[in-house]
């Protein structure tokens, strides 16, 4: 793909997204295929090895500078608030100043809180000038509980003129958005809030919505937002202060401690410039292990940049599709970042290596302590050498499997995998070449497609049941479309590949009702889907996504 003719610079915003499982492999093949005439321009506050990407990028592309600007334009201070509610200075954290945490600690038997007097904390941002305030909780339920509280208790900021000015806003988005339903439980609460100066921003409200949120915060008519952590990213939505209410979150493997860099990412929406001579985040803390936790993550330097790059089934046909030669594919694939971090690794396992050779010289061959370790150093070696290249062969190995790749060439279905975009674009091509898709509607089309949604979050799966069962050739397909999937996902097993392989049916019942042409979306959300609205608009796109590959791809039927 040509960039267009008068392309003059690439910006990557937000560069450390390089470091992110979901997202860093495109992040690098965006660096990688970058023509070397056209100038990279990244960005980040939260990378510490800036040096090491910089050299890297020097290595496959142009030569570029690091430059680093280490002052806040505004000085950001650290606050802790602790169980009672009092509010801390963290370097003035002292032994006395832990002793109010006397009984929080391992040991004590204690009624589970989950983070401050939400009421309370407003009320003292507010006596402290510290609004305006974004409020960072770690759930979306949670956010909208914050929210339901300070109405209960009747907290606002609003005057008469200013609720005017709301008021408008809210008529205005309605009107330019029709199709917002006002009525849902979700969108009465927001509206509630916004009507008293106080909002909630998750990734499960419609984006007009979290759009309306963001523009009045702006304009000074919302004083606290209860957000999630994506409003930390990719949002300029700067306040005065800032308050975590945990260190801890949900990930993939479970609850884990906060990392430097998404404290600073959140911290560094404090302080307007401009307007503000100091920024504050305040970090709520319920034990002396917590307190000891937070003034870690204050006091310390963000982690390394840690490359995420992986091989995919398409990426992989693709190599072999444009670049025949093994010799060709291995150096492309070994530009990437995660290789270029392996090379420094080696040299340094390379040095270790020869002491302990210099070592085993010095006290013969019967060292067996040297010579594991010396062992171990070579086994190290070799896997740095060829992670990349031996992730790129076991792949190819599925692909063999299934016959998708003979004597070094793409079968029809491989070619096919070659030119879709997904999680896993071989599940894709195996389903659809099954003849699973074959003679259906549109609505039972997209009913069927909507189960390769790569959105993780679902609605409630009894909506999808109850049609399945009442279109039973529906469900046969599914069992089909279930039945290669685990077939898919053992032979992954046995070749050690790690990729998503995934068949979910939460979708099933609003795909099929909003394709066959169903005009009242509050309905559909509520009778046939029960999640929130964000999350089946992403699940729709990504609907619309996949559908448009396969109609724009050769390799698939017409009748299709």
């Amino acid at each position: 793909l040509e960039p267009p003719a008068n392309l003059g610079y690439v910006v990557l915003d937000e560069c450390h997204y390089m470091g992110d499982e979901g997202r860093g492999t495109v992040w690098e093949e965006i660096i990688i295929n970058c023509p070397k005439d056209i100038p990279l321009v990244a960005l980040s506050a939260t990378v510490s090895n800036i040096d090491e990407i910089a050299a890297w990028i020097t290595d496959i592309h142009r030569p570029i500078i690091a430059i680093q600007h280490p002052v806040r334009p505004v000085p950001l201070d650290y606050f802790l608030v602790e169980p009672r509610g009092s509010i801390v200075r963290a370097r003035d954290m002292t032994k006395r100043g832990r002793s109010s945490l006397d009984g929080h600690g391992p040991g004590r038997r204690q009624r589970r809180r989950r983070g401050p007097d939400v009421g309370r904390l407003i009320l003292q941002l507010k006596a402290r000038h510290w609004l305006p305030a974004i409020y960072f909780i770690f759930s979306r339920s949670g956010c909208e509980a914050a929210l339901r509280r300070c109405l209960r208790d009747g907290i606002g900021f609003i005057d008469t003129r200013e609720a005017d000015e709301v008021e408008t806003a809210i008529d205005k988005t309605l009107l330019d958005y029709p199709s917002i339903a006002p009525d849902s439980d979700l969108n009465q609460l927001i509206f509630q809030g916004l009507r008293q100066g106080i909002g909630i921003h998750h990734a499960g409200m419609l984006a007009a919505l979290k759009r309306l949120t963001e523009v009045l915060f702006e304009r000074g008519l919302v004083q606290v937002v209860f957000a999630t952590e994506t409003m930390s990213l990719g949002i300029h939505m700067p306040a005065k202060s800032v308050v975590i209410e945990n260190l801890r979150k949900r990930s993939d493997d479970g609850f884990r401690t906060l990392r430097v860099g998404e404290l600073t990412q959140m911290a560094g929406r404090a302080g307007r410039r401009g307007i503000d001579t100091q920024g504050t985040c305040i970090v709520a803390v319920e034990s002396r292990e917590a307190l000891d936790e937070a003034l870690r993550l204050i006091e310390g330097e963000p982690e390394p940049i840690e490359s995420q790059f992986r091989i995919g089934y398409s990426s992989a046909a693709l190599l072999i599709q444009s670049q025949r030669d093994p010799e060709d594919i291995r150096k492309t694939i070994e530009r990437s970042f995660g290789q270029f971090q392996n090379r420094q690794r080696i040299k340094l396992l390379q040095a270790e290596r020869e002491k302990f050779l210099r070592r085993r010289g010095e006290r013969g061959k019967r060292s067996k302590q040297v010579g594991a370790a010396l062992e171990h150093k070579t086994r190290q070696l070799a896997v740095l050498q060829d992670s990349y290249w031996d992730e790129f062969l076991r792949i190819g190995r599925v692909l063999q499997h299934f016959g998708y790749l003979k004597a070094g060439e793409l079968s029809i279905e491989g070619q096919l995998v070659a030119r879709l975009r997904h999680n896993n674009e071989l599940l894709v091509s195996r389903i659809l070449f099954s003849g699973v898709l074959d003679r259906l509607i549109p609505a039972e089309l997209a009913a069927i497609l909507s189960c390769l949604s790569e959105e993780s979050r679902q609605g409630d799966m009894r909506y999808s049941w109850a049609l399945l069962r009442q279109e039973p050739h529906l469900q046969k397909r599914l069992q089909v479309m279930g039945r290669l999937a685990q077939e898919l996902r053992e032979v992954q097993r046995v070749q050690q590949v790690a990729l998503p392989v995934s068949v979910q049916v939460g979708y099933v019942a609003a795909s099929y009702r909003w394709a066959a042409g169903e005009e009242d979306w509050t309905q559909l959300v509520r009778d046939s889907y029960g999640g929130h609205e964000g999350d089946l608009i992403r699940a729709f796109r990504r609907l619309i996504d996949l559908c448009r590959q396969l109609a724009e791809s050769p390799e698939v039927e017409l009748s299709l």
